[in-house]
């Protein structure tokens, strides 16, 4: 069987071609997340010098299967949101990454990036959402009333799973 793959680095950014087809990664030092041919997104962290490593799958990748029959069909699991707290911190903490090597080298790309990165980050832990409007709030978690998401100046029962028809 014939193997092939290709890779070429761009500053912290590494671009690879295989047979299975492209791939793209970002990092520095010890730290660098990957998404691969397949679509899956990696995290990786190594120890420098010593071939120690750790890789997790943290994305996974689009399912291209059909399915034919709804009733076979499953539903799929419930993705884990991530507060935009937790990801305004992912984002500046990658900038950072980024960043530093790309100053000390001069790499002009690599700090655009960082920089993007670094204000997407600001951005979220500010709770602005894409269209400026502020941050949906997160819904109840114990059964009660509370101010109406629907209308200002009323409360509205939460069941514990959704909102019910009941206001005062």
């Amino acid at each position: 069987m014939v193997q092939f793959r290709k890779s070429k680095k761009f500053g912290p950014v590494r671009l690879s071609a295989s047979k299975r087809g492209l791939g793209v990664s970002v990092g520095a030092g010890p730290f660098r997340v990957s998404r691969g041919a397949d679509g899956k997104v990696r995290r990786t962290v190594r120890v420098p010098g010593t071939g120690i490593y750790d890789t997790k799958v943290i994305g996974g990748s689009i399912n291209k299967q059909k399915v034919t029959d709804p009733k076979v069909a499953k539903p799929a699991p419930p993705r884990k949101e991530y507060s935009s707290t937790t990801n305004g911190l992912c984002s500046i903490a990658l900038a950072l990454m980024i960043g530093i090597p790309s100053i000390n080298a001069g790499f002009v790309i690599g700090i655009v990036v960082a920089a993007f990165f670094l204000l997407g980050g600001v951005a979220l832990l500010f709770g602005k959402s894409d269209s400026g409007q502020p941050s949906k709030p997160r819904l109840p978690t114990s059964p009660g009333w509370y101010p109406d998401p629907y209308r200002a100046g009323r409360d509205r029962y939460w069941t514990g799973s959704e909102w019910s028809s009941r206001t005062r």
